[in-house]
């Protein structure tokens, strides 16, 4: 599965996706089992990740963004689940996406209506990353070519 991810700002309101920290009862307790998730649909799981997960990969990647990117303090968000690869299956007609909550549901659910974001997919982590300037739509433009020819990967800022 590529990765595909997306970071805004941290403080980004959220609440209607319904995260929630997923929780193992034991004895009468609840034990915090990672950081907060959410399902979209029935094949995207969204899952934030916490400071530990955002390390000096990610570090790396901000700073090859433009300054005012750098400077802010984002909240990565990893798309998780079927989903990503349903969505490069129905680019070949071999599978149809989830009415409603398909890949461009998805993202414009998440990014629609909000001044800055970062979009990333990494098809093979050891390949260079394009990195550019983009509007909402220009995501799906460049999912698909990476979707269907992986060579490297893009990291799209707004």
């Amino acid at each position: 599965m590529d990765a595909v991810e997306i970071f805004l700002p941290v403080g980004t309101d959220l609440q209607s996706f319904g995260f929630k920290i997923p929780m193992y009862r034991w004895d009468g307790v609840d034990y915090p089992q990672g950081p907060p998730e959410c399902d979209f649909g029935k094949n995207f799981k969204l899952k934030m990740a916490d400071k530990m997960e955002t390390g000096d990969f990610t570090k790396a990647r901000i700073k090859r963004l433009p300054e005012k990117y750098q400077r802010t303090e984002w909240q990565l968000i990893d798309i998780l689940g079927e989903g990503v690869d349903i969505y490069r299956n129905s680019l070949f007609g071999l599978q149809e996406e989830e009415n409603g909550y398909g890949m461009k549901d998805l993202i414009n659910a998440l990014l629609q209506d909000k001044p800055h974001w970062v979009f990333g997919c990494e098809p093979q982590f050891d390949e260079p990353l394009k990195i550019y300037h983009g509007e909402l739509k220009d995501i799906m433009i460049s999912l698909e070519l990476v979707l269907r020819n992986p060579e490297n990967g893009f990291l799209m800022y707004h």
